[in-house]
């Protein structure tokens, strides 16, 4: 009983453990996502006045 409880414990901590890495990964890749998105909406604003000029 003993024994299985601390394996228990063991794999949940492993578990927790593993679970903190993907969000950690998950959140990364969300930054990344959004700093695309923030370069591209800064290029938008910069290019769009010169679009309107040239038509």
């Amino acid at each position: 009983m003993f024994t299985e409880n601390r394996e228990q414990r063991t794999e949940n901590r492993e578990q927790r453990t593993e679970n903190r890495e993907q969000r950690t990964e998950n959140r990364e890749q969300r930054t990344e996502k959004l700093n695309i998105f923030k370069s591209i909406n800064k290029e938008k604003i910069f290019l769009s006045p010169l679009l309107e000029m040239m038509m």
